[in-house]
């Protein structure tokens, strides 16, 4: 009878085999030479539900600082006793049998309407299983713990069984294979076998199948054509695997094919995942939550195995150089406070109007992310905050809300042992005289991306910054036009609202919900009558008396609707416009505790003022010819963060308004 591949190598590995370990080692080389990797199931066998945590028989005192700090940024939305008390409900939740066994089933970690078997991304906390599996420190119970060992190796089991054929996984539905699902798994799963390979054992087999399994994984992302396109519109995705291949390289540093793979990709990714204006590709747009989110998670990672080959080190410090290039034009400071004001009408996919800091190790080689950063002296007293707190509530924790997004986040362990710097403050104080309205009184800078047609203009003049943007939508929750209005003396006093019906800046014609900044704006520039072209990238224009002109109602110049025009002047900014019929004139006046907008109608006057004895103009708005206006109303305000309010002003006319905006010095 002739013998098959498999059955010739099952008869060598018994021939082979030592008598007194066949049980093991040859039952081990069988799976392995004849199982796939969606094949492999675990045993059937139960185990016992994990207990819950007594405090009384552990110390905070003996958890160290890395793990009891909370780096802004670095995924943990709760104090560690939280996920130290609410652990053994995670493995618990584990389903013990049955096809699914292995998934698990709480929903604590992305949408509970998306928490299904299907869905790889709820696994992406077997990182949590795997951390408390592997932590050998005695604040851990569960460390090597022979019932959480059965319960992460049914979680892996389940994964690998989850997988395509081709290595992808699914998220939204039964072999629904995506970039998201295939590419976040490579960061959680190199993460989890960084920590298996040093920690306590698991069953080989299964370990040796996880390992393929990611392997799998990375591979199709980096040779998927149609993977890459994806990614170029949703860069944070593809950007997972950019830090799941070094994890793996680093356990496997002769695996030349990947490496080979992950470096094409690398070389091309500067160009395709961010645009020439510094900002990641997220629809096509910039997106501040997904940039200070999963991107800068990434590159955490990423950077904690990177920073010590040459190569790599300096391709993530120029990815990370550009994006911090970009965000210090369109990330205002206010004056005696700690974060910033972004430009965030323009953002593609969600919702972030503040930015309170962002905790970059890259700092380290980038000087211009010390200013975004806490100092060393900072991050001491926040961690004696954090201690002190754990110490004082240790076993009274909150309790764990299922149904919740993020009750139990997936990065909740992640970053806990990377690497971290911060500057010391006069580090950071040099990065922020460096930011370029601190640095200079007087310039025009515009930033242009040629693949969507998008540029955003910044102004500096000495009593104002301003940032006004023009172009095409990549998604309807985005506003163009005049975005930030910034004082030196006072901060944000106007802030464009993205997503927004009444408190976006623009011009609303009546009968119609939103601006017409909510449409495509193609804008014509001038300086001192001197016109130019948008080119792609970022560049310093010849400084001057800057017009910008727009058409209202469609993409030409001189629409049938109306158009626009806007003059940055030293010391004012002149708006002129006009329109077909009736239309209302959106202000986005950004307010304080102590500041208060006050309306003369009498002689077309609005007033910023900051109540109290000195009654400080901070801003004034004058209308040049009050014959038009039929009303100006003030708006109810509603909180963006850290104290400020937007107020939005409506100034209601009919067929022209011209309007100068004056920032006090």
């Amino acid at each position: 009878m002739l013998l098959t591949a498999n059955d010739f190598l099952f008869q060598s590995i018994i021939a082979k085999c030592n008598v007194l370990a066949v049980v093991v080692i040859c039952a081990v080389s069988v799976l392995l030479a004849s199982g796939s990797a969606a094949n492999v199931q675990a045993q059937e066998s139960d185990w016992e539900p994990l207990p819950s945590v007594d405090f009384s028989t552990i110390s905070p005192a003996d958890i160290p600082d890395f793990l009891m700090d909370r780096p802004e940024g670095h995924g943990a939305g709760h104090d560690i006793d939280y996920y130290i008390g609410h652990f053994h409900r995670l493995a618990n939740a584990v389903r013990t049998s049955g096809p699914d066994k292995g998934f698990i089933d709480i929903s604590v970690w992305r949408n509970p309407a998306d928490n299904e078997p299907y869905n790889a991304r709820i696994m992406e906390n077997i990182t949590t299983l795997a951390w408390f599996y592997t932590q050998q420190e005695s604040w851990n119970p569960y460390y090597s713990d022979p019932d959480l060992r059965k319960i992460l190796e049914a979680a892996l089991t389940f994964w690998v069984a989850m997988q395509n054929d081709d290595g992808r996984f699914s998220e939204y539905g039964e072999n629904r294979w995506n970039l998201a699902a295939t590419a976040f798994a490579t960061k959680f799963m190199g993460k989890t076998l960084e920590m298996l390979q040093a920690g306590p054992a698991i069953d080989p087999v299964i370990h040796e199948q996880v390992k393929q399994a990611n392997r799998k994984a990375l591979m199709v992302v980096f040779t998927d054509e149609s993977l890459y396109e994806h990614g170029r519109r949703f860069s944070n995705q593809y950007g997972n695997a950019f830090t799941g291949a070094p994890a793996h390289l680093d356990m496997n540093p002769d695996d030349t094919e990947l490496r080979e793979a992950f470096e094409v990709r690398l070389e091309t990714s500067l160009e395709d995942f961010q645009s020439p204006a510094g900002y990641y590709y997220e629809h096509f747009g910039p997106d501040w939550s997904y940039a200070f989110g999963t991107h800068h998670s990434n590159i955490l990672m990423a950077w904690h195995y990177a920073r010590h080959n040459e190569e790599l080190a300096a391709h993530y410090a120029t990815e990370h150089e550009r994006f911090i290039d970009w965000l210090s034009y369109n990330a205002v400071k206010q004056p005696g406070k700690g974060f910033f004001v972004l430009n965030r009408a323009i953002e593609s996919r969600t919702s972030r109007p503040i930015l309170e800091r962002l905790e970059s190790p890259l700092g380290e080689v980038v000087p211009l992310a010390r200013a975004f950063n806490i100092t060393r002296e900072e991050a001491e007293e926040r961690l004696v905050e954090v201690r002190q707190r754990v110490e004082n509530s240790w076993g009274n924790i909150p309790a764990l809300q299922t149904g919740n997004f993020s009750a139990y986040s997936a990065y909740s362990f992640l970053h806990r042992d990377h690497y971290r710097w911060n500057p010391v403050e006069s580090q950071r104080q040099e990065a922020v005289q460096s930011l370029p309205y601190l640095a200079s009184e007087n310039f025009i800078h515009q930033r242009v991306d040629d693949l969507t047609h998008f540029e955003t203009t910044f102004v500096r003049r000495p009593t104002y910054y301003a940032a006004f943007s023009a172009g095409e939508q990549q998604r309807e929750q985005q506003r163009f036009g005049l975005g930030l209005l910034w004082s030196p003396v006072t901060g944000t006093v106007l802030q464009s609202q993205s997503n927004s019906m009444d408190a976006a800046w623009g011009t609303i014609m009546d009968n119609q919900d939103t601006p017409w900044e909510a449409l495509p704006v193609e804008a014509e520039y001038r300086v001192d009558n001197t016109s130019w072209q948008p080119v792609a990238g970022a560049r310093d224009l010849d400084d001057g008396r800057l017009l910008v002109e727009y058409g209202l109602g469609s993409t030409g110049h001189l629409a049938s609707v109306g158009r626009k025009r806007l003059v940055f002047n030293k010391d004012a900014i002149e708006v002129e416009l006009e329109h077909s019929g009736p239309f209302t004139e959106v202000l986005p006046l950004v307010v304080q505790d102590d500041v208060d907008v006050v309306i003369n109608m009498e002689h077309g006057v609005i007033r910023m003022v900051r109540m109290g004895s000195s009654g400080y103009e901070m801003l004034r708005i004058e209308i040049d010819d009050m014959s038009l206006v039929t009303d100006i109303q003030l708006l109810d305000d509603r909180s963006i963060g850290s104290g400020l309010r937007v107020r939005p002003v409506h100034i209601k006319a009919s067929a022209q308004l011209a309007y100068t905006m004056t920032l006090k010095p």
